[in-house]
């Protein structure tokens, strides 16, 4: 993985970093710290049921 991101130019680099947000299947939040591990607990109940 380190190698992929040693030999990567910064046009890629931010093209993939823009490619993640584009993405329609997950989505990147800034939560609180002190609200992750509640966030966790309802990620992991969610995909046992």
């Amino acid at each position: 993985m380190l190698d992929h991101y040693d030999v990567q130019t910064d046009e890629e680099a931010v093209a993939e970093d823009e490619a993640a947000f584009e993405a329609t299947t997950h989505t990147a939040m800034d939560i609180p710290i002190e609200l992750v591990p509640a966030v966790r607990d309802l990620i992991a109940k969610r995909r046992k049921a």
